[in-house]
């Protein structure tokens, strides 16, 4: 259950990790940080939407059966 839980949240930082990263023009420390930290939040907060979809769709179908 915590590894399934877990790919709702890793995946989508991941993901806008490797998208924010190939878009970075100047390789300062301030613009690298600021990139990862918001890429996580982002990502994070992906994540958390995905979830609770995926919580509502499942209960929703729990309901028409």
């Amino acid at each position: 259950m915590m590894k399934k839980v877990l790919s709702y949240y890793y995946l989508p930082v991941v993901f806008f990790l490797l998208l924010s990263l190939a878009q970075l023009t100047e390789f300062t420390l301030t613009a690298f940080l600021v990139t990862i930290l918001a890429s996580v939040a982002i990502g994070l907060f992906c994540g958390f939407v995905l979830h609770l979809v995926t919580i509502i769709m499942k209960n929703i179908s729990q309901k028409e059966e």
